[in-house]
């Protein structure tokens, strides 16, 4: 069960990492040539595909095996570009297993390295995936945040 209520902050650029204790996952917004990743789930369109970080697992290996299962994208991670201090307002559910109420997700710029459509696993939230062309992106409506990283990871390749 997921808490309903969510508190974002996004702080760009990132001067330190957040204490490893405070990351419940991490997160990336993945370039490749003119247009960026962009994933559809159950609640939407987002650019942030992202995954829980496992006991003994680098931000980086977190990443790989994520974007692998999900999308079948290889990465190069280029580096990290912010992050998200998040807390949640609600009540914690007595079965919520994370991090609670504060956490935060660090957010990385990576570009796509290759597809390797054998690494797939279905999650059952991921429905599809595509590359979006930059002059398309706002036709997505994304959040704030999101546009925000987008430029910071452009931003990256110059």
């Amino acid at each position: 069960m997921q808490p309903s209520e969510v508190v974002r902050h996004l702080v760009l650029p990132i001067a330190e990492v957040s204490p490893g204790e405070w990351v419940s996952s991490v997160r990336a917004v993945v370039l490749r040539e003119d247009s960026v990743l962009t994933m559809t789930n159950l609640d939407g369109d987002h650019i942030l595909p992202g995954v829980r970080v496992e006991e003994g697992e680098t931000h980086d290996e977190a990443l790989w095996r994520e974007v692998f299962e999900e999308v079948w994208v290889k990465l190069a991670i280029m580096d990290r570009i912010g992050f998200m201090q998040l807390r949640h307002t609600s009540h914690k559910p007595d079965d919520y297993p994370y991090l609670y109420p504060d956490f935060t997700w660090p957010i990385w710029a990576a570009s796509f390295a290759g597809f390797r459509p054998d690494l797939m696993v279905d999650d059952g939230y991921e429905v599809s995936f595509r590359f979006v062309p930059f002059q398309e992106v706002s036709d997505l409506k994304l959040d704030g945040h999101e546009s925000a990283l987008l430029e910071a990871a452009l931003a990256m390749r110059t």
